[in-house]
């Protein structure tokens, strides 16, 4: 049993980093495109169907980071209580 709960912690803590990963990239790009829609010029009609597309992009983003955000907790708090 010690075995199974050794590399359930092992794999549950390699869930929990890699999750954790790819939540701060994913962080990370959202941020980025935000800044470039902070940076875009609102003059004409295109702008407006640049900076909506790239609003929908951080916004899904954020929301794919945060859930890899609540992987990560789960798994580590798992691997924890099976100390």
């Amino acid at each position: 049993m010690t075995f199974l709960k050794s590399t359930a912690k092992q794999l549950l803590a390699v869930i929990g980093a890699i999750s954790s990963l790819f939540s701060g990239v994913l962080w990370n790009a959202s941020a980025k495109i935000a800044v470039q829609v902070a940076g875009i010029v609102d003059k004409d009609a295109r702008s407006h169907e640049v900076i909506a597309k790239l609003q929908a992009i951080a916004l899904m983003e954020n929301s794919w980071a945060s859930w890899l955000a609540v992987v990560t907790g789960v798994s580590l708090a798992i691997a924890v209580a099976l100390d």
